[in-house]
Order: structure tokens, then C-alpha cells, then sequence
């Protein structure tokens, strides 16, 4: 589907073993809902390695309630090594030949590793991504969030149209890859956000195969408070910058966006002042987003309140690539 792997014979699997590798910090609530969608599989057969990484509230007693149904290998880092380095030690804890990640905060549909287990045994791609989702048991508010995250009226619409064909990079909430390639490019990097995204730049410029399964989504509960979920985006905006200092491809005119999107909206805020027709835009943009996020949720409270995480989500995303665009700029 992408760039052909210059290796890709060497690459082969005979027997596809699946091994899951979740890090986890602080979120036992979560961690069981993912681990009982995985007793719940079609299809039976893969292991899965938990990493503790330093928390303060564990989930061992979670997870001891599943090891009668699951293959499960429980590990306690004694420190925090963010996600990156937490799933490096879970991989080195793995027996399976392809590597499964996925995050604390989702959980599977019950046919998610018959679907990718199809494609991976018939199309043998060395990595694959998949999309996240929602799901009705979900909060109002984390209804609201998982729009702003997916929806073409935030940075959304700039991340669902990246997974095309030839732009597609998988994220470490569902992603897969081969462990012989994933060792020969040395894991994860010690970054606290934007790893998984680096090293999908890397299984591309390495000439690996990569695939997109759209089948192959997760629900994904994210945050369920609103400060929360604007340190995630603020995050992700610096990690767009972080990546980009390794990767300089990373970093396109349409990432600046959402920046641009908070200095017009804080020159209308300033403008509305002298003149409120120019507040015109700001209540059009509010409007649209409370129209759609109703039809697509269904629900008017969803449409309400995606308002105000459509604004967080872009605010965020926004100023934290701004801060750490000027930081990259002035060391050099």
C-alpha cells in the first residue's frame, strides 16, 4: 500500500503470534475495561504485557482477576519512563513475533484481532495503524472531546485527512509492528509525547510497509475533564515541533494552522471591542461546530458542549506548537 520494503522477504512471518503491549500510568478504572474487550476477542491466542510505569495507584489486583482468561505478563516500573521507554520494556517481555500497542484509555470491539490477524496474515505489511473512536457508554463530555478530535472543524480535520494511502502514520493508541523490525530501529525514543508518531517516521524512511486498516478501530475514552484534555492537545502541539527537529519532513505549513486559527481569533476578540460585527466569524465558526457535532452525535448537549472542546482542542494544539516553535527557534 506504500513504499515496498527493500528487506521484505527476510521479513516474512510463518506464524503470526500476536503480543500486546500496554503502558499504563495511574488509570486501574481503565486498564479494566481494555483487559475485559480482550476476553471478550472472537479470536483467541495473543498475549499481553502490561507495564506498570511508575504509578502511585496500580492495577495489579485488576489484572490478577484476568490472568485465569488471559496470557498476561505484569510488569512494575519502580519509576515513571513515559510511554515510549515504558512500551521498550514491555517488548522486551514479549514471546510473539508482532507487536501490538495500544493505550490504557481504550478499549476493543470484540472482532479487533480476528480483523487485523486476516489482514496481517494475508497482506504480511511490517506495520499497521488503525482509527479511534467513541463509543455510547461515553460521558457527554468525552463524546464532545472524541468530535473535537476527529471532526474536519479542528486540527481533526488536518489528522483524519493524513490517513490517506501515502500519509498515513500510525499512532501508538493502535498501532502494530513487526518485532524484528521494531528491535532493528531501536524501539521507542525517550520522548514524553510525539513518540509513536517518530517512530512511524522512521518504519517509513526505512522502507517498511505499512498499512492503514480502517476495520481495525478502538474505542478511545481519552480525557474526561476539560483540563486534562487541554494538556493533551497543548502536548501534542509540542510534539509536532519535537518530531520535526528529527524529522524535518514532519513539519508542514498546514501544522501552523491552528496557531494562526488563536491569533485571529484573539484580533476578532480585540476587534469585536470597537465593532461587534466582528464577532460575526467566531459565532458562525460556533454555530457550525454545534450544528454538526448534534447531526453527527446526535445529541444537542453533545453539540453544546463540543463548542467549548472544539475551542480547547485548537487553542491548545495551537499555542503549545507556538511555545515550543519559538523555543526550537531560539536554541538554533
Amino acid at each position: 500500500m506504500v513504499s515496498v520494503n527493500l528487506q521484505q522477504e527476510d521479513q516474512v512471518i510463518d506464524a503470526l503470534q500476536l503480543s500486546f503491549v500496554i503502558p499504563v500510568y495511574n488509570r486501574p478504572s481503565e486498564i479494566q475495561r481494555l483487559v475485559k474487550s480482550m476476553t471478550e476477542q472472537s479470536q483467541a491466542g495473543f498475549e499481553v504485557v502490561i507495564v506498570e510505569d511508575g504509578s502511585t495507584v496500580t492495577c495489579q489486583k485488576i489484572v490478577d482477576e484476568y490472568r485465569s482468561q488471559l496470557a498476561i505478563n505484569y510488569i512494575q516500573n519502580p519509576t515513571s519512563l513515559g510511554p515510549g521507554l515504558a512500551r521498550n520494556v514491555g517488548v522486551s517481555n514479549t514471546s510473539g513475533n508482532f507487536l501490538v500497542f495500544v493505550d490504557s484509555d481504550c478499549f476493543l470491539p470484540s472482532n479487533y484481532v480476528e480483523t487485523i490477524t486476516t489482514v496481517l496474515t494475508e497482506q504480511q505489511p511490517d506495520a499497521y495503524g488503525g482509527p479511534d473512536t467513541g463509543h455510547s457508554s461515553f460521558s457527554v463530555l468525552q463524546k464532545a472531546i472524541d468530535y473535537s478530535m476527529t471532526s474536519f472543524l479542528t486540527t481533526g480535520g488536518i489528522r483524519k485527512g493524513r490517513q490517506q494511502f501515502d500519509l498515513f502514520y500510525p499512532k501508538g493508541f493502535n498501532m502494530g509492528i513487526k518485532k524484528n523490525v521494531f528491535e532493528s530501529l531501536g524501539g521507542f525514543v525517550d520522548m514524553r509525547y510525539g513518540e509513536d508518531t517518530e517512530l512511524s517516521y522512521r518504519v517509513r524512511k526505512n522502507r517498511y510497509s505499512v498499512r492503514y486498516i480502517a476495520e481495525a478501530f478502538v474505542h478511545h475514552q481519552r480525557r474526561n475533564d476539560i483540563i486534562g484534555f487541554y494538556k493533551q492537545v497543548y502536548n501534542s502541539g509540542k510534539a509536532r515541533i519535537l518530531i520535526s527537529r528529527i524529522h524535518s519532513e514532519a513539519l508542514k505549513m498546514l501544522h501552523f494552522l491552528p496557531t494562526i486559527a488563536v491569533i485571529v481569533f484573539l484580533l476578532l476578540l480585540a476587534l469585536a471591542s470597537w465593532n461587534v460585527l466582528f464577532f460575526l466569524p467566531i459565532w458562525a465558526y460556533a454555530m457550525a461546530v454545534l450544528i454538526h457535532a448534534t447531526a453527527v452525535s446526535k445529541s444537542l448537549s453533545v453539540g453544546l458542549v463540543s463548542i467549548c472542546t472544539s475551542a480547547v482542542q485548537v487553542t491548545g494544539y495551537g499555542l503549545g506548537f507556538f511555545v515550543q516553535f519559538l523555543k526550537a527557534r531560539g536554541n538554533g
